[in-house]
């Protein structure tokens, strides 16, 4: 919960949205993972990030595809 707080406070805040979505990863809820980070891509702004890289979670979504077996949608 502390995770989605942060996220609302920050929501240029890239290692907030990684951390928000590696809750859900953490408990094998791959799906709602990939929301949060497609969540994420929408509403981060690129010229405001405030911590991390944008690529982070670009590469995070790739790397949760690849774990489902489903590297077609890495493209």
């Amino acid at each position: 919960m502390l995770s989605k707080i942060n996220v609302k406070r920050a929501p240029n805040d890239v290692k907030a949205w990684l951390a928000y979505a590696e809750l859900y990863e953490g408990k094998g809820e791959s799906e709602e993972c990939l929301n949060i980070i497609d969540q994420a891509l929408k509403s981060i702004d690129p010229e405001f990030v405030q911590t991390g890289m944008l690529s982070s979670l670009w590469i995070k979504l790739s790397e949760i595809y690849q774990s489902l077996g489903e590297l077609r949608q890495c493209n």
